[in-house]
């Protein structure tokens, strides 16, 4: 009997029926007692290397999910920080290559001066709360998995800031997306890696903590937030520029989007608070 063709659709989507779909998720979406889909089917896959493939699966009950996976017996498993997958991506984006996969598509930004040497390549995953799941690649690159596939505006926003000339972010190196004729959803974006920088929420709070409880100059206490606040109106500036990726990026607003938002955030707010007991709560 011949050997079945794992590179075919058919055999994986065959092994994903077989799979518990909790081996799909991110060891920290497990932890955290994140709702697991009770199952999933495979709509498209791409193949990274021989042992590692990126796939876009269909939950019955949920937004459709995506991982990149192994093949471990008979049936798929996440692939995990160490494994080589983000290191085997992020080699591909700097070489502006492409994948072998139906539906798939790379978009790649200007060539990368980092070489990212395979095999071997060091990867560490990055443990704080997130909904994705990042991956630093060599000290060079972040890897990051989207978990639920969902159409985003992400690269079209990050392409018209660098067509803006915007440079107050990590440098990025691309994205890629499956799309299934109707919608396009991100399945994993490429950045340039910052070391030394921590995660912006755990500074913000740590600085707000270091005041509350020792205060001092309140001027002093916010200058990081000031710098934040002057990249963020640099960056609405790049928005707003008009460029080979979005020719006329400025529109009116009109008073069913004004009073649609004003809904949104109360909405949020309302949420926020609900969640919320006690003196927090009041």
């Amino acid at each position: 009997m011949p050997e079945p063709d794992l590179s075919s659709l058919e055999t994986l989507a065959a092994l994903a029926a077989a799979t518990d779909p909790s081996h799909l998720l991110p060891e920290l979406r497990r932890a955290d007692g994140s709702r697991a889909p009770r199952s999933l089917s495979l709509v498209g896959a791409a193949q990274l290397s021989g042992e590692h493939w990126v796939g876009v699966f269909k939950d019955p009950e949920g937004p459709m999910i995506a991982a990149p996976f192994g093949i471990a017996g008979a049936s798929l498993v996440r692939a995990l920080p160490g494994d080589g997958a983000a290191a085997t991506l992020a080699h591909l984006l700097a070489a502006r290559g492409e994948l072998e996969g139906d539906q798939f598509s790379v978009s790649s930004f200007a060539p990368v001066a980092e070489s990212v040497a395979l095999p071997g390549i060091h990867e560490r995953a990055i443990d704080v709360d997130q909904t994705h799941e990042s991956v630093v690649v060599g000290d060079a690159a972040v890897v990051k998995w989207a978990v639920h596939a969902e159409p985003t505006p992400a690269p079209d926003l990050i392409a018209q800031l660098t067509a803006a000339g915007f440079t107050d972010m990590p440098r990025p190196w691309g994205f890629v997306t499956w799309t299934d004729g109707e919608r396009e959803v991100l399945v994993a974006s490429v950045m340039q890696f910052l070391p030394g920088a921590s995660d912006g929420w755990t500074w913000a709070v740590l600085d707000a903590g270091d005041f509350a409880a020792r205060g001092g100059d309140l001027d002093a206490s916010v200058e990081a937030l000031e710098a934040v606040g002057r990249v963020i109106a640099d960056m609405h500036a790049a928005f707003a520029m008009s460029t080979a990726v979005m020719r006329s990026p400025v529109q009116l607003a009109r008073i069913a989007d004004v009073d649609k938002w004003r809904r949104l955030a109360h909405a949020l707010l309302d949420e926020a608070v609900a969640s919320l007991d006690g003196a927090e709560g009041d």
